[in-house]
This record gives C-alpha cells, structure tokens and sequence, in this order.
C-alpha cells in the first residue's frame, strides 16, 4: 500500500523548476505508481495530490487546477 507522501514523492520526481502540463506530471507519476497494491490509484486521485501539493507551498500552481490539461505546475525557486 502506498503512501501519500510516496505519491507525492514521485509526482514532485516529475517536476522542474518550468511550468509543466498537470496532465504531463500526472500521467508520468501514474506510470511509476505500481497497480498491484490493490489500491485504486487513478488519475483524479493523483491531481488531486498534485493540487494538495501546491496548496502545500511545494509547488506553484498556474491556471485552474481542477482542470489539468488547463493547468501547470512548477518546482518553486530554491532559497
């Protein structure tokens, strides 16, 4: 069973400090998160965490993050 913080783990894999497509990130992440567990994973569930993380201050979100092919996200610059 995996984690939250794996999941986010490997969505934040997928981000660079350019603006990224969420539908990119998501459907990237997804193919890292094995299907085996029994937990049902699925895009929705991962956009989510991606929005989760930018309300976290992990991420900078541009645009509508409920839609995520209308929507991107970034690493924040280093301090």
């Amino acid at each position: 069973m995996m984690t939250d913080e794996e999941i986010d783990a490997i969505i934040l894999n997928y981000c660079v400090p350019s603006p990224r497509k969420v539908a990119l990130v998501v459907g990237l992440s997804l193919n890292d998160i094995p299907q085996s567990t029994g937990q049902l994973i699925d895009d929705l569930y991962v956009a989510r965490r991606v929005k989760l993380l930018v309300q976290a201050g992990r991420l900078l979100g541009y645009g509508d993050l409920d839609q995520m092919r209308y929507s991107e996200v970034a690493l924040p610059a280093a301090s």
